[in-house]
This record gives C-alpha cells, sequence and structure tokens, in this order.
C-alpha cells in the first residue's frame, strides 16, 4: 500500500471518529436537557426554616407531566433537574383532575406546624411516591373526591 493511500485512510479514519464523538456529546447535551422543571408553589414553614416546593417535570409530547413535591431548606433553588424528594405523581393519562394551567395534578397543601404538613390530592392520581416523613417533617395524606 502506497504512503500515500496510507495518509488518506489515517485522514478518513480521524475524521469518522471526529464525526462519532460530535454526534455523542450533541446528543448527551440535548437529551440532558430534554425535561423541564416548572415551579408551581411555594410555602415557607411557619418558623420559615423549611419550604415545600410544588413542581412540575415534563419530558415532552410522549409523556405525562409528573407533580412533584419536596421538602427543602428554605433558600434552597429549585433546579432544573430535581425530582421530588417526598411526593411525586401524575394524572394517569387523563384519570385525574389537573390544575387550571394543567401543569401538575389538582392538590393543596397546608403546613399545620413548624413539624406537620398535609398535602390533599385528587383521587384517580397515580402516587409513584408519598413518603410520611423528611427533615423531622410529618406528612399527612388525603385524597379529595373529583
Amino acid at each position: 500500500m502506497s504512503k500515500t493511500l496510507k495518509i488518506i485512510l489515517a485522514i478518513f479514519g480521524i475524521g469518522i471518529i471526529g464525526i462519532i464523538i460530535f454526534f455523542i456529546v450533541a446528543f448527551n447535551s440535548f437529551a440532558s436537557d430534554m425535561c423541564g422543571t416548572k415551579l408551581v408553589e411555594s410555602k415557607v414553614s411557619p418558623n420559615g426554616k423549611l419550604k415545600i416546593l410544588v413542581f412540575s417535570v415534563n419530558c415532552g409530547a410522549i409523556s405525562d407531566f409528573s407533580t412533584q413535591i419536596s421538602i427543602v431548606d428554605s433558600d434552597y433553588i429549585l433546579k432544573n433537574d430535581d425530582v421530588g424528594n417526598i411526593f411525586s405523581a401524575d394524572s394517569d393519562h387523563g384519570k385525574a383532575k389537573m390544575n387550571k394551567d394543567r401543569e401538575i395534578i389538582e392538590l393543596k397543601t397546608r403546613w399545620i406546624n413548624n413539624n406537620s404538613l398535609e398535602i390533599e390530592y385528587t383521587e384517580n392520581a397515580r402516587i409513584f411516591k408519598n413518603n410520611d416523613e423528611r427533615n423531622d417533617v410529618q406528612i399527612i395524606y388525603k385524597q379529595m373526591k373529583d
């Protein structure tokens, strides 16, 4: 094989590897931003130390909006890749009632005191997570009738 042909094949091989690396990096960048997180409600505890964040996660047209709730320190700022640390649910493909903006399932949250939180959510919601305690806060769940 001639020296020129070897150089051409080497350049071609490097080019193919470069294209593959480019597409891997581009896909990973695109895929990591496919889901969007939107804060719907924030309520600070009576003593101001904690807050609850109610937010939606939307991963595009082929998935349902996900309703998430977290208990966090009062100075915490929601990140785009956050998921709820106490509650996670969806409408089960439209079976559960949604809020007026159709971002989350219909629900109500209320701090009873610094150590108790009440979450009332619509019936027919598909529940993925409903922890009873977080950060020394007891969580009481109630199902509202549609």
